[in-house]
């Protein structure tokens, strides 16, 4: 189950970092948002509708989740980012200038890039890029929102001189012809996968974590868990955005132009509250980490389990057991510290493709995976 969170005090923003001649500015007072104009902070230069621009979106922090002992400061990390292309309420693309000029991916091996699109009239658009196979941390040596990353697409940006010459529908900042500044919005959505790690949504009947808790409280039968943690970066204040200006001149925010449908209108949702499932667990955090396996057969009803361990532990066994503790088999450490078993057994037929399959040592969880 995915989960749609509202913003909470815990939270930033997503920086947007931007490289090139223009000005960026966050609409949001929030001290997690970074905006850099060639790589330095606070320069504001105008775009000459000419040059191609590298931005390059950073996230600033985890999403929010409920404490636990493991982690005591309710942050999961981000492994997705949605970035979608400014366009307005007539389906307008904003980034255009005189021309149509489609924004490039900028590959890295540090993440994936997906472009999305659409085909308008006889031409195929990009309407938003999805950024994954990455993990950004959450938190650093207990302390939140110190680690980020750059997710980057290269741009031609149109000068504000084009923009004014557009006859899109004005949301705010007066006239075009009075215009100091013109403002494009990126709407964007952060996912945090939290996959088996008993991330729950409490119930509208659930009892809530009294002010002086420092762990959310046990998911009940009334509560859902989650696979999937999402920040809407979409709505009033939040919404990255730059700001286009004339060279030599500043924005002023009265005259600055926002256009109808893209220019953020929703409010933040109300704020969820958490739960945490004993069971839940971080599978990047255990110590054998993309070192097990377990494949179920639904014709054979056979699971194969294998672990890459290290010489030094030959001869260690394994318990082989479901998400509530039921023991499917062992796994024993050959002499090079690997095993692969092949399991059968009343409890191995009861298993459903993508059950999680637990990986004990001495009662200890040391290694997860879906079946």
């Amino acid at each position: 189950m995915t989960s749609r969170l509202s913003r909470s005090l815990r939270r930033g923003l997503p920086a947007l970092i931007v490289a090139g001649l223009i000005a960026a500015t966050a609409s949001s007072a929030s001290a997690h948002m970074g905006i850099y104009v060639a790589g330095i902070k606070g320069d504001s230069v105008s775009a000459t509708g000419t040059g191609t621009y590298t931005l390059a979106f950073s996230i600033g922090h985890g999403c929010a989740g409920p404490r636990t002992t493991a982690n005591p400061l309710g942050t999961y990390d981000s492994t997705s980012l949605e970035v979608f292309i400014p366009r307005n309420t007539a389906g307008d693309f904003l980034l255009d200038g005189a021309t149509a000029v489609e924004p490039q991916i900028v590959d890295s091996p540090a993440y994936r890039a997906t472009a999305k699109f659409t085909t308008v009239g006889t031409a195929v658009r990009m309407t938003s890029v999805v950024f994954d196979q990455f993990v950004l941390p959450a938190s650093n040596n207990g302390v939140n929102s110190k680690d980020t990353n750059f997710l980057t697409i290269g741009v031609k940006l149109p000068s504000l001189t084009t923009l004014k010459a557009k006859t899109y529908a004005i949301a705010a900042g007066g006239t075009a012809a009075a215009a100091t500044a013109a403002k494009l919005y990126f709407p964007s959505m952060q996912y945090c996968d939290v996959t088996n790690q008993g991330v729950g949504i409490q119930a509208a009947t659930s009892t809530r974590a009294a002010l002086t808790d420092t762990k959310e409280p046990a998911c009940t039968s009334a509560d859902a868990i989650q696979t999937t943690l999402v920040d809407e970066w979409q709505t009033k204040t939040r919404t990255p955005a730059i700001t286009i200006i004339t060279a030599g001149t500043t924005a002023v925010a009265a005259s600055t132009l926002e256009y109808t449908g893209n220019a953020p209108t929703i409010d933040p949702a109300a704020t969820n509250y958490f739960c945490s499932d004993a069971t839940g667990y971080n599978p990047r955090t255990l110590e054998l980490a993309n070192k097990f396996s377990a494949a179920y057969s639904v014709n054979t009803k056979t699971l194969v389990v294998k672990v890459a361990g290290s010489a030094l532990h030959s001869g260690r066994k394994y318990a082989v057991k479901t998400a509530s503790g039921t023991i499917l088999g062992m796994a024993t450490l050959n002499v090079n510290g690997n095993a692969s078993v092949k399991l059968k057994g009343t409890a191995v037929a009861a298993l459903k493709t993508g059950d999680s399959i637990r990986l004990t040592f001495r009662g200890v969880l040391v290694g997860a995976d879906a079946a």
